[in-house]
């Protein structure tokens, strides 16, 4: 997927799991993902820390799309985005 995330906490003990950095040009940038980003939900599944996004992405292969949501600036976003190798 080429984004970089770590875990973090949020207001009242709420776990994050914030985007550090994007690829250029990788699906993530595609996909239109921006460093700052919270990414909430994988396939309609509540995404908890960097750990559960990895264990799902880790189930798909290369060319699998994969529905996002994600936080930018108090709004919510979903965003569709094709996992690559590597």
């Amino acid at each position: 997927m080429r984004v970089f995330v770590a875990g973090g906490t949020g207001v009242l003990g709420r776990r994050l799991v914030p985007v550090q950095g994007v690829t250029a040009g990788g699906p993530a940038d595609k996909a239109g993902l921006r460093p700052g980003d919270v990414i909430v939900e994988v396939d309609g599944e509540p995404m908890h820390d960097a750990d559960t996004l990895i264990a799902k992405t880790l189930q798909m292969k290369a060319g699998d799309v994969i529905r996002l949501t994600y936080e930018r600036l108090g709004a919510s976003h979903t965003t569709a985005l094709r996992l690559s190798a590597g």
